[in-house]
């Protein structure tokens, strides 16, 4: 190891002793060293030494600085020296600009040190001792100085001579931040001869002016004129160098304090506590445009990628990031990204790498394209690896131009085209690229990936994104985007919240949409996504070895983004719709008129999903996905069964379709009854008056009304071009009821449009509401040419009501709607009777699935689960062409056939029985009461229409025993003109929607008249009154009286005369005896039962009287109608023969012999 002494040896010659020993006594500088050279051998010291010579002086280090800074320009230290006292004042200067890590702290010495002995002298008090003299003005002293710290190290003296003086080994203390110093010592040098930027240049320039301006003010106290002028000459010296490398545009300066901790003392407050910035002002040369609908929430994106120099062919110092910091300073000092990014978050504008744009893996999937990837540049089966950054600067349009993907040997290279700007808007194309190492081909495609509807509308709030996957190998959707998602997901009061937020969204950790999880197991996974706009891609992710773990723990990893397949454009349209929906017990259907084609067609709800992998949909499993937990891959024909499933339970939560619930088509019987049974399907809606129960209403109605609007939506009808017509059983209704129905409708209609509303529902939207009863008449008359100039009959049979209308020359005469219906009959009857199905199944294997026929068994016969799949099956298309086969097994005792068409026939006659003594009293009206309409008994044969499943059950009856039940109720009725046969329904269980349509149609608007038709209807059936007042004015209803306050009224006496605080019994079943009497004889049958039907089924029918008068009070002490009439009231007869037709189904169910023979 070389060894250089620190002094040259001692010249014995000149060797000069102390005058005393231990005792100090200042000298000057110029002197000292003078007496100094003199004693050493010097022979020429090399210039490369210098730096190695020293004096055994505390202060002599920065006596040095300054006898080479100022008294010997010729000296081979000068040059060293004025770069480095350069460099400091660059290093001050630059301070805030640059962001350096720079502070000072206060060295303090006293004035006078206690008298010790010379050689117990401290080195403080030595320091005192020999405190340099020399100042720049009066008033400085060296007992006060600063010291400045770069980081963590001190690199320099603030002092009253030179201003800045460095500290012996500073610069192992400097990093790359400071681009000033010399590359073989690393010492500060001068910033002139390095490249740095222009506006660095232009901040010391104004630094050193500012120097020079408080030198000059305070000239008059200057200590020292001849050393101020040398000092003021270096720093003219100085600026002159500066000024020919700032910038030629004029550039405006802010002055702000440093913080520095300096002495009190003149020069040092008014000089070296201040700094220079440049005025705020965004400059930048790698700015990203952001897309029109964002650019409220931010202004652009700013690339400060390493590699953006070469992205943009140009020297890293010509690359402007920010302001005055280009890419070399970011090289050079890395911590300025953090720097640009907060300075540039107030302003608006999101840093970004390229890190920020790509995903650290790439995704292959295996055997599946993706439609929305351009499968011509190679990306149709990869999962696009780009965050959902980019769609903050390109639409999936934009992306799917400029994204590719390049393979060389195993890696593959991904690129982006973009186009940067600077502050003026000039543009220019780079592509930015990221290369993959590994390709991960084995993640595969989920169950079921799916969007819904398959349309783009600026007007439509409802688009889902369903998927079902195994979250352990499959891809998994995390977030699906739109322009609104993205917007909410930007959200915040502040330019710097709206940027934090675009971080959170590069960094995937942002949550920009509804999410509801249906399914969430290690192995399964179920969700439902809700955009309110159009989508625009996926994020997908999936679980990977952690590379970090030594336990091959796997964890998610963003693999990026899936495009949505490219929307068409609805095709534009003037066309306006009309559209009736009949909300039914157990059905639903939907029609609807477009003004263009004028023609009243079924509302087939289309498959409107699309599957964002090919062939995805096509799978068994997709299908099934999609059946159990969203909407089925398939067209919905209609009617469909008015049922729900409750997504979620909560109530108090807002409802919406899809949503928080769902209708279950049941296209698959099998899956559907299975389902049904273990979890929350909701039947019977329309009859639920609870709170919940009209939320299941509307919950209902909402989905059909979405699905009818996205029908519309396809084929370019505006949502303010769509008129609607709803159906009810006004008859059967409450008016309470009623009410509440017409305003679920109204609701309902506001949520499939918009629940937040900015989009209204139009006053006028609804057109009418519509009794049930007339809209079949509406059918027969628009689709069956049944002519209001005759007399016919409507007996509308549906799943809970049967709907009924009397017509006779243009007039309605009668319309009600009573409880008995096909729930009571055809499904009651199955419920009981499983053996049937499965007869059923054998001669109709082809139709109906043995599997639907097992899981029915498995039901208790008597539960609600039972009748309700029941219902599932009746209502399949399969089920419908079975029962076609029906009556080729009329007379087959060795099935159950017989016992259900026999039952049905008895229905079918208990009903017409009802139905034409009503039609005789009104013949023979004054014999009723005064006022009601008269139906003229001569005037012309009898039309009677069926429709609903009430068509379908009459179907199944041989057309010979039809014209047996004709025969009957024409007697009963007292008609004096033959009837016609039976007419039945062309589209059972759709009249009444179709019907709705025809109502506003001028022809037949003239045609009929429907005001002042009788609602009213008869008892039917006596009723023994009990407990009641007689009154004068029921006299004539009463067939007899007694003197306890009890009273029989006649069977013909109007429902609204019934007094109601009386109790309500049965006693002799008049009717119901005469009924089947008749029945027996005329169709040649014969009830078999083992006692008189007077007695056996009383207490039950009274139970239920009991109940019905209760409801009845009630609704007369809310109605305000004088009439009376209330739809509580049903008539007595009907409840008889209800009881009596569930009495034979019980016991046809235990007995195996026929009821009916």
């Amino acid at each position: 190891m070389k060894v250089s002494p620190l002094l040259p040896p001692l010249d014995n010659t000149n060797w000069q002793s102390p005058s005393q020993p231990g005792r100090w006594q200042p000298e000057s500088a110029k002197n000292f060293i003078d007496k100094l050279a003199n004693c050493l051998m010097i022979a020429g010291v090399p210039e490369a030494e210098l730096d190695q010579i020293s004096i055994p002086d505390v202060w002599a280090p920065i006596k040095l600085f300054e006898i080479a800074l100022l008294d010997a320009p010729q000296s081979p230290l000068h040059r060293r020296t004025l770069g480095e006292w350069r460099g400091l004042i660059a290093l001050v200067a630059l301070y805030k600009f640059r962001n350096l890590p720079l502070r000072t702290t206060m060295l303090t010495l006293p004035d006078r040190p206690p008298k010790v002995a010379p050689a117990r002298k401290t080195f403080t008090q030595v320091a005192v001792d020999l405190l340099p003299k020399s100042t720049l003005f009066q008033s400085q002293h060296w007992n006060e100085i600063s010291q400045l710290w770069y980081r963590d190290q001190p690199v320099a003296f603030v002092v009253p001579s030179v201003l800045f003086c460095p500290i012996r080994g500073y610069e192992a203390h400097l990093d790359t931040s400071v681009a000033w110093r010399s590359r073989n010592d690393h010492r500060l040098d001068d910033p002139t001869a390095f490249p740095l930027h222009a506006e660095d240049f232009a901040i010391i320039e104004k630094y050193c002016a500012h120097l020079l301006n408080e030198m000059r003010t305070l000239k008059e106290q200057a200590n020292d004129p001849d050393r101020l002028e040398k000092l003021i000459s270096l720093l003219k010296d100085y600026q002159t160098a500066l000024l020919s490398r700032t910038p030629k545009e004029p550039l405006s300066f802010k002055q702000e304090p440093n913080g520095f901790q300096l002495p009190q003392q003149p020069f040092y407050g008014g000089a070296l506590k201040q700094t220079f910035a440049l005025e705020a002002r965004v400059r930048y040369g790698g700015g990203l445009p952001v897309r029109e609908p964002l650019r409220d929430l931010i202004k652009g994106g700013i690339l400060i990628d390493p590699q953006l120099g070469q992205w943009l062919s140009c020297p890293e110092s010509e690359v402007v990031l920010w302001d005055h910091i280009t890419l070399d300073h970011l090289q050079q000092q890395p911590s300025l990204a953090d720097d640009i990014k907060q300075r540039a978050a107030d302003k608006g504008y999101l840093t970004l790498t390229a890190n920020d744009l790509f995903t650290n893996d790439l995704c292959r999937v295996p055997d599946r394209e993706i439609p929305g990837h351009q499968k011509g540049i190679g990306i149709g089966r990869f999962v696009l690896p780009l965050r959902a950054t980019v769609l903050l600067f390109l639409s999936p349009e934009e992306i799917r131009a400029r994204f590719s993907l390049r393979t060389e040997g195993a890696k593959v290279t991904a690129e982006l085209q973009l186009y940067v700007q600077d502050e003026r808007g000039q543009s220019k194309p780079i592509v930015i690229s990221k290369v993959y190492d590994t390709i991960h081909d084995t993640i595969e495609p989920p169950t079921a990936l799916s969007i819904w509807p398959n349309f783009k509308s600026e007007t439509w709030r409802y688009y889902y994104l369903f998927t079902a996957a195994n979250p352990e190998s499959d891809l998994i959707p995390k977030n699906i985007f739109s322009i609104a998602s993205i917007r909410t997901a930007l959200e915040g009061t502040t330019e710097r919240e709206h940027v934090q937020q675009a971080r959170n969204l590069a960094a995937g950790v942002a949550d920009v949409t509804a999410k509801r999880t249906l399914l969430d197991l290690p192995q399964a996974y179920t969700a439902l996504f809700h955009l309110c706009d159009i989508p625009e891609a996926i994020l997908c992710q999936a679980l990977l070895p952690d590379s970090g773990s030594k336990t091959n723990r796997k964890i998610h990893h963003e693999l990026g983004l899936i495009l949505m397949p490219a929307w068409g454009d609805m095709p534009p349209t003037q066309d306006r719709w009309e559209v009736g929906i009949d909300f039914g017990s157990t059905n639903t259907a939907v029609y609807y008129r477009s003004a263009s084609q004028n023609a009243i067609r079924p509302m087939i709800f289309q498959n409107r999903i699309v599957s964002l992998f090919t062939g995805l949909d096509k799978t068994e499993a997709a299908k099934i996905e999609h059946g159990n937990n969203f909407l089925p891959l398939d067209a919905i024909p209609i009617p469909f069964l008015t049922m729900l499933q409750e997504q979620d339970r909560d109530f108090a939560t807002a409802r919406r379709p899809l949503w928080t619930d769902l209708i279950p088509y049941a296209l698959n019987v099998k899956n559907a009854i299975k389902r049904m049974k273990s979890e929350s399907w909701r039947f019977d809606l329309k009859w639920d008056e609870k709170t919940e129960g009209r939320k299941r209403i509307h919950a209902f109605l909402s989905q059909v009304l979405l699905q009818t609007f996205a029908e519309a939506q396809a084929v370019g009808v505006k949502s303010e071009d769509i008129h609607w017509f709803f159906s009810y059983p006004e008859e059967a209704f409450s008016s309470e009821q009623a009410s509440s129905f017409k305003s679920i409708c109204r609701d309902a209609l506001q949520t499939a449009l918009d629940p937040k509303e900015t989009i209204k529902l139009s006053d006028g939207a609804i057109k009418q509401f519509l009794p049930e009863s007339i809209c079949t008449a509406l059918y027969f008359y628009n689709k069956q040419k049944v002519f209001f100039t005759e007399s016919f009959l409507t007996i509308d049979i549906g799943g809970g009501t049967t709907d009924i209308s009397l017509w006779q020359n243009h007039n309605l005469i009668w319309r009600t709607s009573i409880r008995l219906a096909g729930q009571n009959i055809f499904t009651n009857y199955l419920s009981r009777n499983a053996a049937f199905l499965q007869e059923m199944q054998k001669n109709a294997s082809d139709q109906i699935p043995n599997d639907a026929i097992e899981e029915i068994s498995k039901c208790d016969s008597l539960s609600n689960a039972r009748r309700q799949a029941i219902e599932i099956l009746v209502n399949s298309p399969g089920y419908q062409h079975a029962t076609q086969k029906l009556h080729y097994l009329s007379d087959d005792s060795s099935t159950r056939v017989p016992g259900l068409l026999r039952i049905t026939e008895f229905a079918l006659a208990g009903i017409l029985y009802y139905v034409g003594r009503v039609i005789h009293a009104l013949g023979n009206s004054k014999e009723v009461a005064e006022g009601i309409p008269h139906f003229d008994l001569n005037r012309d044969s009898l039309q009677i229409c069926f429709g609903g499943r009430g068509s379908l059950l009459v179907e199944t009856i041989l057309p010979e025993r039809r014209d047996k039940l004709v025969r009957m109720f024409q007697q009963v009725a007292g008609l004096n003109r033959p009837v016609h046969p039976l007419y039945l329904s062309q589209e059972p269980k759709c009249e009444v929607a179709h019907g709705l349509l025809v109502y506003e149609q001028k022809s037949a608007a003239a045609d009929f008249k429907i005001e002042g038709a009788w609602l009213d209807t008869l008892l039917g059936e006596s009723l023994y009154l009990s407990d009641q007042e007689i009154e004068p004015k029921l006299d004539t209803l009463l067939s007899k009286a007694d003197s306890n306050k009890s009273a029989t009224l006649k069977a013909l006496t109007l429902s609204s005369k019934v007094p109601h605080h009386a109790s309500w019994r049965v006693e002799e079943l008049t009717e119901l005896n005469t009924m089947i009497q008749i029945y027996q004889k005329e169709l040649g049958r014969k009830i078999m039962l083992d006692s008189d039907v007077d007695v056996i089924w009383k207490d039950r029918i009274n139970d239920q009287l009991k109940e019905m008068c209760s409801k009845v009070k009630q609704a007369r002490e809310h109605s305000t109608s004088e009439s009376g009439v209330v739809h509580e009231m049903q008539p007595i007869f009907i409840v008889v023969l209800r009881n009596f037709i569930e009495q034979l189904i019980e016991k046809q169910s235990v007995s195996l012999d026929e009821v009916i023979k």
